[in-house]
């Protein structure tokens, strides 16, 4: 068993989390985001049974004051995660937030929240300002229905508890 220190699996966990983030960061100055526009470290809190759950979310990106975007830095493969950030976008505003972003040190993929689609990979993918804009338009009049809302949030909870029992969270 690893006895490495709490403290120092916190601070490695922090950064590969940080290292992530500004490689996201950079991909969306390149996708002609401004600063601005970009929220970091929000949180969405589930209530559930047994309390709340707070679910950390690494940017969320905004047009016009609306979560358009939002994205998840993880350890490891992407699609462990793929499915909790769709699910994420779906119950984090009234309106589903159009795109969700799974990001690795590696690679990235582009997720339709709506549809639950892939629709890009790689850190050159990103939508630019207009796309966001315009799938938020199209979205402006839907919403997750309740009975659909209740089933994203039992897979949210149920990605949250299902982390790894390794001393790496996997964010």
């Amino acid at each position: 068993m690893d006895e490495t220190c709490p403290s120092l699996q916190a601070a490695e966990n922090a950064a590969d989390r940080d290292r992530i983030r500004s490689r996201v960061i950079q991909a969306l100055r390149e996708a002609n985001h401004d600063e601005g526009s970009v929220d970091l470290d929000g949180s969405f809190v589930l209530d559930t049974e047994d309390g709340e759950l707070r679910i950390p979310i690494e940017l969320i990106v905004r047009v016009d004051r609306r979560p358009a975007l939002l994205v998840k830095c993880v350890r490891g493969h992407l699609s462990t995660r793929e499915r909790a950030s769709v699910s994420l976008a779906r119950l984090l505003a009234e309106h589903p937030v159009p795109f969700a972003i799974v990001a690795n040190e590696r690679d990235a993929v582009v997720i339709d929240a709506m549809t639950g689609k892939a629709v890009g990979q790689g850190y050159g993918a990103f939508p630019r300002p207009e796309a966001l804009r315009q799938r938020l338009e199209e979205c402006a009049d839907l919403a997750v229905p309740p009975a659909q809302r209740e089933r994203e949030r039992r897979i949210l909870a149920a990605y949250y508890h299902l982390r790894c029992s390794v001393d790496r969270e996997p964010f």
